[in-house]
């Protein structure tokens, strides 16, 4: 019978503050810390606070009375009430809202409350008895007995368990790494798994005087409210936390089933967006490239729009001060992320426009390479020195883009380069030697064939323009550097000088630079 009767201050408590839960207008009445009954309905102007003091004053004042028998208690009924009344003195009043609060008639209320009075100031009188005090010293030697054998339990166990942490600790303790940098050592674990066994060892015997302290003082008349005072130290916080998860339960459902739809939502529109990538599904127009964008937009979409939908059911999202961290991240997103903002736009567009692709070998602006990277933000090419060029997205939308790859997969890129030679060379000799030079160039294509064109007739030379198809876009430098040097040979063979020539004498006879026929 210890703890029942000495934990009666945390029942009485427990229900007190889910009675205040239940009804913002009930009272309850108090004698030597213990609720007698609840007060639930105002009478006259007086308030149920007002009245439930009234009644505990009373009751305080009967069971000082030496001469007490609760037995003398009755009800009698008066102005449309019923009261509990002592000798000819009322002690409370039953009045018929406050029946109609408590879902009983007047009458079995009255009975209750009644019933309610008598064991309360029985059990005072008891518990102040000569009886009731060997007993109370009884209980309380046995609770401090209970706490200081749980102590010493407490002081065996955890001077060994950091024994053997001393002992064993240091070969069973690794270090605390991320892949090969160390971010703890063995030692410094060592040392704070000893500091937790020092603090769990102090909290476990604090924990154990708050519990069995209440206990100890709990049986005397004198201390019993103090114990119930120290008890509901920690559970007024623990009842109010536990009526607010309670009440907070269907919005946590709400949020709960939304975040399992959601999450099957994504499964299936990640699964149609694979199956785009990979040829499974085609739809005309939608490119199996832009299958791995869109799902990402759609993916964003999604989890923004679940978002704004979960938002309001989360705890505290309508208090001030929630609000205001909410407006000040968005003004700093506002204010920093102007220029990532604008480039991620420009590389969702670009992703649609499909300028280019990785491998491809572009001219961005003054940039030529090979595109070896593309993300929302920059686009990353390597130039022919090897040099990696990142370029912000919103740059390469604002300038005009050249693909030599894509005219290379379209029927051939053509290889083209410029030469000027004085007027004394036929013209059809000059074709026919940089033809020549460009067949012999490796990667040129036999069909379609390579043709010259005649670009400008100068004033000292004729400017001649080789064009030649390749499938190459790989060492496409390199092939116009190896067409050169087959030209120089090709010219060379035919006593041709690549040069242009320029007059500054006058004739002196009738010679003309128009070659001759042959």
């Amino acid at each position: 019978m210890l703890f029942p009767r000495a934990l009666l201050p945390l029942v009485l408590l427990a229900a007190s503050a889910g009675a205040a839960a239940a009804s913002s207008s009930s009272a309850p009445v108090v004698l030597d810390g213990r609720e007698v009954l609840v007060v639930r309905a105002p009478a006259l102007s007086f308030t149920p606070e007002e009245r439930a003091r009234a009644v505990a004053a009373r009751l305080k004042s009967l069971a000082a009375e030496p001469s007490l028998n609760v037995d003398d208690l009755a009800l009698a009924r008066e102005d449309g009430a019923v009261d509990v009344v002592y000798g000819g003195r009322v002690l409370l009043s039953v009045t018929a809202r406050d029946a109609a609060a408590a879902g009983l008639s007047r009458d079995a209320l009255s009975a209750q409350d009644l019933a309610a009075v008598r064991a309360a100031l029985t059990e005072r009188r008891r518990s102040r008895s000569w009886r009731g005090i060997l007993r109370g010293l009884l209980l309380s030697l046995l609770a401090v007995a209970a706490l200081a054998g749980l102590i010493a339990l407490a002081g065996r166990l955890f001077p060994r368990l950091r024994a053997l942490i001393e002992k064993e600790g240091r070969r069973y303790t690794p270090a605390l790494r991320l892949q090969r940098l160390e971010i703890l050592p063995a030692e410094t674990l060592h040392r704070a798994a000893l500091a937790v066994v020092g603090a769990a060892h102090a909290l476990t015997v604090l924990i154990l005087v708050y519990v069995f302290l209440p206990l100890a003082l709990s049986p005397f008349p004198g201390t019993h409210d103090l114990a119930g005072r120290l008890y509901g130290y920690v559970l007024a916080p623990l009842s109010a936390l536990a009526a607010g998860a309670l009440a907070y339960l269907p919005k946590l459902i709400f949020i709960a089933v939304t975040l399992v739809v959601v999450r099957y939502l994504l499964k299936v529109v990640r699964l149609v967006f694979r199956e785009i990538e990979t040829g499974g599904l085609v739809f005309p127009g939608f490119y199996a490239e832009w299958a791995e964008p869109t799902w990402q937009i759609a993916r964003a979409l999604i989890v923004v729009f679940t978002v704004v939908a979960v938002f309001p059911y989360l705890p505290g999202s309508g208090s001030p001060a929630f609000k205001g961290i909410s407006v000040f991240v968005g003004v700093l997103l506002s204010l920093g992320s102007g220029s990532a903002i604008s480039n991620s736009i420009s590389g969702v567009i670009m992703t649609y426009m499909r300028p280019f692709s990785v491998g491809d070998r572009v001219k961005i602006s003054d940039t030529v390479g090979y595109v070896i990277d593309r993300s929302l933000l920059v686009t990353r090419v390597r130039s022919r020195t090897k040099e990696i060029v990142t370029i912000p997205n919103a740059m390469v939308l604002g300038s005009h883009i050249v693909n030599y790859s894509a005219g290379a997969r379209g029927g051939g890129l053509i290889l083209h380069d410029a030469v000027t030679i004085g007027y004394d060379a036929p013209w059809r000799t000059v074709h026919e030697l940089l033809i020549a030079a460009a067949r012999k160039t490796d990667g040129v294509l036999a069909e379609p064939a390579p043709f010259v064109l005649q670009t400008a007739l100068g004033d000292f030379s004729i400017s001649y323009e080789i064009n030649a198809y390749t499938e190459r876009t790989r060492g496409y430098t390199r092939m116009l550097s190896e067409f050169r040097q087959h030209a120089q040979d090709e010219f060379a063979r035919a006593g041709i000088e690549i040069m242009s020539p320029r007059f500054y004498v006058r004739r002196t006879g009738p010679e003309s630079t128009i070659p001759k026929a042959g």
